[in-house]
């Protein structure tokens, strides 16, 4: 009997077919990877930009405690310190006979030693031309800005103030409070009545200081006060400059108001930085104006029980354009 042996065939290779479906499944994933490397370098250069920006906060933070920035007699140079023709601060050789006028915020800006933002809620800090000063400001150059060449701000005097062309760049602002037992009037504060402060530490980015047509205060009236929403607020902002409401580069915006029927011995306006958690994605247009609905978290204290009460009123937004980073600290007075 034969036994008929069956053929195997053996292949010598793999069609032109194959290879192309190998080359189009490749590409696919290429394309993919491709595709991923943008948003992979926009994530690191916004991490790098956070971590910039927090260690020019705990530099500055550093700098302010170290420094004492916070004592009003060195605010100029152990001198009175007037504010829009106002005397804020009396100094005087006995500490005991110093008065500090406590009815509004305080703001140390190092880049705008003017009116902040054109608010009449806040007594500017300048620290005069005093050597204290200047010798502070050449310091941040290296201790404040990261030694990033490309961050670093180059700074410049100019009519008796500095300014910077960084990057990065911050602020403080905090409310001093008399002592609870304190029964005179918050406009003339003694020396021993001061107390401790915390101090909100605000770091911007590409913040162009001085510029009121950005940095500017819009009134909020109450109608435009949505309701409330867990610990935040939903305000309706009105301007009629839609470059005033450009919120795009903004994280952190300060809202204040008017305490009524509060005596003298507390200081009559209240406020606090405020989180934006969301914002409408455009403006719309209502009349001549733009509006903008965002939702707002405190970030540094905490809103009225209720907007529609008569003891808040006078509503304010103060847009400072860049604000992207913010802190908290302890400070004092003294």
């Amino acid at each position: 009997m034969q036994i008929r042996k069956q053929r195997t065939s053996r292949r010598l290779g793999i069609t032109l077919m194959e290879v192309l479906a190998s080359i189009f499944v490749l590409s696919i994933g290429l394309l993919g990877v491709v595709a991923v490397i943008p948003f992979g370098n926009f994530q690191v250069s916004k991490a790098r930009e956070a971590e910039y920006c927090a260690s020019m906060l705990a530099a500055a933070k550093a700098d302010i405690k170290v420094s004492e920035m916070t004592m009003p007699v060195n605010w100029n140079n152990h001198g009175d310190l007037t504010v829009d023709g106002q005397l804020v601060f009396d100094y005087d050789a006995t500490p005991a006979d110093m008065k500090l006028d406590c009815r509004r915020f305080f703001v140390l800006d190092p880049l705008n030693p003017g009116n902040f933002a054109s608010s009449n809620r806040f007594y500017t800090i300048s620290f005069g031309n005093s050597n204290f000063w200047r010798e502070f400001m050449r310091g941040q150059d290296e201790l404040a800005y990261t030694t990033h060449e490309k961050y670093r701000p180059d700074f410049t005097e100019q009519n008796n103030s500095a300014t910077s062309s960084g990057k990065f760049t911050w602020f403080c602002t905090f409310a001093m409070n008399p002592n609870a037992a304190y029964t005179g009037n918050v406009n003339s504060v003694p020396y021993g009545d001061w107390q401790g402060v915390t101090v909100d530490l605000l770091g911007c980015y590409n913040r162009v200081p001085g510029d009121n047509a950005l940095e500017r205060v819009i009134s909020i009236p109450n109608t435009q006060i949505k309701d409330n929403y867990l610990n935040g607020v939903r305000m309706e902002f009105r301007s009629t400059n839609q470059a005033s409401l450009d919120l795009a580069h903004t994280k952190y915006i300060f809202i204040s108001w008017t305490k009524t029927g509060v005596p003298t011995t507390e200081m009559p306006i209240a406020g606090t930085w405020a989180k934006i958690i969301s914002l409408s994605p455009a403006d719309v247009m209502n009349g001549n104006d733009y509006v903008r609905e965002l939702i707002l978290m405190p970030a540094g204290g905490s809103f009225p029980a209720s907007w529609a009460t008569t003891s808040v009123s006078n509503i304010e937004a103060t847009i400072i354009p860049g604000v992207l980073y913010h802190t908290t600290h302890a400070c004092v007075l003294k």
